[in-house]
């Protein structure tokens, strides 16, 4: 959840995040932050950005 509300790393796409912590593609990604966090990784990044 880190990089995805880091605001050094805003711009970076979700997809790119994903394949830093090599997931093969956002779907799983997705899936995965989900399951773990309780929320998408778009959700966690509204978190920040409002």
């Amino acid at each position: 959840m880190k990089d995805l509300t880091d605001p050094a790393q805003l711009h970076q796409p979700i997809s790119s995040i994903a394949n830093a912590w090599t997931f093969i593609d956002a779907a799983n990604f997705s899936r995965a932050f989900k399951a773990h966090f309780g929320m998408t990784p778009r959700q966690a990044r509204a978190l920040v950005t409002g």
